[in-house]
């Protein structure tokens, strides 16, 4: 007998046909009479349209393999509850302890998304994974398994109940990422060292190597280090020989340091909470260095001069200049550092966290500059690598009158109008990793005016220092010393009529004693 045509494309198309007869006969409804026979040709019929409908070249390779695996594999008893765990965890006495075993890993790496998503969150809380900080088997919660299609067990979103450590609980989840060294350069400190490490010891991200070296502090910072030492192990303390000064200090901080990421802390500034967890969350493993956005905390400074340092400050912050953005390329790095020359616009120590690698390839802070060492390599680093930005207020910068002495006041206000803007300007001309600033100046007509700028600057400091060297003010001498100190270590630094200096100090130091 013929059919007729419409009924052989149906029979072409099982799926059609399987739909129809689920149709009609549903075999959610046994009750209806359905046969062994048909139920059994029901069901193979319905496997073929699926297989028809989704053929092996639709799905990806690793579905594919899985599913080929699904359907050879043989039912198999249930197996005892905790052993699939314990083969989890079984390693080769060749591997490092906690480490999965590698069949294991690839296995379960290869495995399609979602297909064992219990597993997975298991295996990312265990490798690796120092074995005391899991208790797969609490006494009163014990394993649950969810059946799988297979007559055996598969390991479901809720597999294992893992209890962690209150140490590890939810909040300080990136505990196994990098360690992060936090350095602090202490001298005399004992006013702030509490808060600070109050703030350190709570941060959310607890991988840390706390790293605090004592410039021989002359109070009681050192007792209460110790003391700190005690209750935290991840607090270590360096003292040096001798006072080395606060630059020097934070180059020695980085070369103790063990971590691969590496935090400045100042010893009176704060940290919110979720700081380096957020910084290294910004850096995404591409990035090298971030920053983050500061707020300013005043102790003991006049309405007046807050308002003044508030506004000042606030014109150069990143989310003014370069609002919304998360990244700041290098171009516009040397751009900003052009416009804004001698502008700190990333922000103090505080607000920044940066790789090791960036201290092995551009080198340490410059130890001639007092005032402004963190903007010089801010800026060193940031015109070859980029700077991650954070617009979240995570640090604190503390602004106190207790932070220098009348006379240092008169000496650093020297250094940082003077001095520092001039070793700056010298780094922008000639220091090589400054290229990308001389090559925007060049194409805007600009650097020649930088060069005729800088000898200017020279010769001013340069006449002052002179006339001022035979000064009894102890300050005063100490301008004279810098300048002839900082004029050695950088040739460019002496101006081209530096042979006239000598003459041109003692004529005008002549006329200003008959005076």
């Amino acid at each position: 007998m013929v059919l007729p045509p419409d009924v052989q494309r149906q029979l072409r198309r099982p799926a059609t046909l399987w739909r129809s007869l689920e149709g009609l006969h549903p075999l959610r409804h046994p009750d209806r009479g359905l046969s062994p026979a048909l139920a059994a040709g029901h069901g193979r019929l319905g496997s073929v349209a699926h297989d028809r409908a989704h053929p092996p070249g639709a799905l990806e390779p690793d579905r594919q393999f899985h599913r080929l695996r699904r359907d050879r594999r043989q039912p198999r008893p249930a197996h005892r509850r905790g052993r699939g765990r314990d083969r989890l965890l079984r390693r080769h006495p060749d591997q490092q302890p906690g480490h999965l075993r590698a069949p294991v890993a690839d296995r379960l790496a290869d495995r399609p998304p979602g297909a064992a998503r219990g597993r997975a969150a298991l295996r990312r809380l265990c490798c690796p994974l120092d074995p005391r900080r899991l208790r797969a088997h609490p006494p009163d919660r014990p394993l649950r398994h969810r059946p799988g299609g297979n007559g055996g067990h598969r390991a479901g979103r809720d597999a294992a109940v893992v209890t962690l450590r209150p140490e590890h609980a939810r909040g300080a989840r990136r505990v196994n990422g990098p360690i992060v060294t936090v350095c602090i350069p202490v001298y005399n400190g004992h006013a702030f060292l509490e808060r600070c490490l109050q703030a350190i010891v709570k941060q959310t991200y607890r991988n840390l190597d706390i790293l605090v070296v004592d410039n021989q502090s002359t109070d009681d910072s050192a007792a209460l280090l110790a003391a700190w030492a005690q209750r935290d192990p991840r607090i270590r303390i360096v003292t040096n020989d001798a006072n080395i000064g606060l630059v020097p200090n934070r180059n020695r901080c980085i070369e103790l340091a063990r971590g691969e990421w590496i935090k400045f802390m100042d010893v009176d500034d704060v940290l919110a909470p979720t700081a380096t967890e957020r910084l290294l969350e910004a850096s995404g493993g591409e990035y090298r260095m971030a920053i983050c956005r500061r707020l300013f905390f005043y102790e003991g400074v006049g309405e007046a001069q807050q308002a003044l340092m508030e506004r000042e400050v606030r014109r150069y912050e990143v989310r003014e200049l370069l609002p919304g953005r998360t990244y700041i390329t290098p171009d516009e790095v040397a751009r900003l550092a052009l416009e804004y020359r001698g502008r700190n616009f990333v922000g103090e120590p505080t607000a920044v966290m940066m790789h090791r690698s960036v201290f092995d390839e551009f080198g340490a802070f410059n130890e001639d500059l007092v005032q402004i060492p963190d903007l010089e390599y801010w800026l060193r680093v940031g015109l070859h690598t980029g700077i991650a930005y954070v617009d979240e207020p995570l640090s604190c910068f503390s602004i106190h009158n207790g932070a220098a002495s009348a006379a240092n006041l008169a000496l650093r206000n020297f250094r940082a109008d003077r001095v520092d803007q001039l070793i700056l300007l010298h780094e922008y001309l000639y220091n090589p990793y400054f290229e990308p600033v001389r090559k925007l100046a060049e194409a805007e007509g600009l650097l020649g005016e930088m060069r005729g700028d800088f000898r200017r600057r020279a010769v001013r400091i340069a006449l002052r220092a002179a006339l001022d060297g035979r000064s009894q003010n102890p300050a005063v001498r100490a301008h004279w010393s810098q300048w002839r100190i900082v004029g050695h270590s950088r040739p460019h630094m002496r101006p081209p009529g530096d042979a006239l200096l000598p003459l041109a100090a003692f004529v005008l130091h002549a006329v200003r004693v008959r005076r």
